[in-house]
C-alpha cells in the first residue's frame, strides 16, 4: 500500500505543478488534490523539496511509457533515424531536404525497442540475452505503476525479427529474469491521452 500511495502523491504532485506552477503546489493543495491530509503527505516524503524529487523520477516513468526517446541516452549519432524507430516521421516522399540522399539508402530496420518484465526492474546499461549470448543493452529502465510491471528500453546489436521473443535481462538488484520485447510505445499508440480523447 505504501507504494502505492507514494505514487498517489507522485501523480497529485505533478497535476499540482501543472496547474499552480511549483511555487504554488503547496503540501496543502498537493493533500487536497490526493484526497489525503497534509500529514499523510509529511509521512511519506520529508518536505515539498523531497515530494518534487520524487515525482520527477515519475515523469522518466511517463517518458518510458510513451515511448518519449532521449537524445544520447537512448539514440545517438551512430543511429540513423530509422534504427531509432522515428521512421514514422520521415518523408522519402518530400523532395530537396539535407540528407535525403542518406535516408533512402539506410538501414530502415529498428534497433530500439521496448522491454517488459513481469518481475524485476532492468539494470540501466544491463545487458539483455539470447540463450548466454549478448545481443542488446537496456538505454532507460523503471518500474510501470500504470502496466504494473519493470519497462525498459532496449537497443540491439543487430536487427532481427525482436518483436514477441521472450529474452533475458540483468536487472538493477544484480539478478536475471526473462522479458519481453514490445513495439514503442508501451500503450496509448494512437497518442489519444495528450490530444485529451480518453
Amino acid at each position: 500500500m505504501s507504494k502505492i500511495r507514494r505514487e498517489q502523491l507522485k501523480e497529485a504532485t505533478l497535476d499540482c505543478v501543472d496547474l499552480h506552477g511549483v511555487n504554488g503546489a503547496t503540501i496543502s493543495k498537493i493533500s487536497q488534490h490526493a484526497g489525503v491530509s497534509s500529514g499523510i503527505v509529511h509521512h511519506y516524503f520529508h518536505n515539498k523539496t523531497d515530494l518534487l524529487e520524487g515525482s520527477m523520477a515519475s515523469m522518466e516513468v511517463r517518458r518510458l511509457e510513451a515511448g518519449i526517446l532521449d537524445n544520447v541516452t537512448d539514440f545517438d549519432v551512430s543511429m540513423n533515424p530509422f534504427q531509432a524507430g522515428l521512421g514514422p516521421f520521415i518523408d522519402l516522399e518530400k523532395e530537396g531536404y539535407v540528407g535525403r540522399e542518406a535516408l533512402l539508402e539506410a538501414d530502415q530496420r529498428v534497433l530500439l525497442l521496448g522491454l517488459k518484465t513481469a518481475d524485476g526492474v532492468p539494470a540501466y546499461q544491463g545487458e539483455v540475452f539470447e540463450d548466454s549470448t549478448v545481443v542488446a543493452h537496456i538505454t532507460a529502465a523503471a518500474w510501470s505503476p500504470t502496466l504494473e510491471c519493470g519497462i525498459g528500453y532496449v537497443r540491439f546489436r543487430e536487427a532481427a525479427d525482436w518483436i514477441g521473443r521472450t529474452l533475458t535481462v540483468q536487472t538493477v538488484d544484480g539478478g536475471v529474469t526473462s522479458c519481453e520485447i514490445v513495439a514503442l510505445p508501451f500503450f496509448d499508440e494512437g497518442k489519444k491521452i495528450p490530444r485529451g480523447l480518453v
